[in-house]
């Protein structure tokens, strides 16, 4: 038996909203939804885009265009700590190419919240703006704790 589905970046719009919502009413009902969205300040995105760096050798992108954070080795902030590869910018993460996704977000997110408020089952945002280590320190017990049943 399936205990919880974490979904990240779905759903991307009200209408796959929608779509999920009938899915699992269909599916599963009675199931349990809990819409959590990640927020923190435009300071603190900035900077975690200028940070992150990815690894080509560790995630193998058909397209050369990791997305995944890699950690870096302490002793050289531009070698991975899992393979000892180089480690580069995240192409997404370009000042053109972060305000326009940064753009699309503020216009899809609303949406999103619609969506699911409309159908009676409440987002929660959970703050990130510390750090992604605390973020997923306060998002465990909102996986194990929380229900939203549709």
């Amino acid at each position: 038996m399936v205990h919880t589905i974490l979904m990240d970046n779905f759903p991307g719009s009200r209408g796959q909203v929608d779509q999920l919502l009938a899915i699992m009413l269909a599916a599963a009902p009675g199931c349990r939804i809990e819409p959590i969205e990640a927020i923190t300040d435009a300071k603190t995105l900035k900077q975690r885009a200028r940070t992150r760096k990815v690894c080509h050798r560790c995630e193998r992108d058909p397209i050369h265009d990791p997305r995944l954070p890699a950690l870096a080795q302490e002793d050289d902030p531009w070698a991975c700590v899992r393979c000892g590869g180089l480690l580069h910018p995240r192409r997404g993460d370009s000042p053109r190419l972060f305000k326009a996704r940064l753009q699309r977000y503020h216009e899809t997110a609303a949406g999103i919240r619609d969506g699911f408020t409309s159908a009676g089952v409440p987002v929660t945002q959970l703050d990130t703006t510390n750090t992604i280590e605390g973020a997923a320190n306060l998002l465990a017990p909102l996986l194990i704790s929380r229900s939203s049943t549709l």
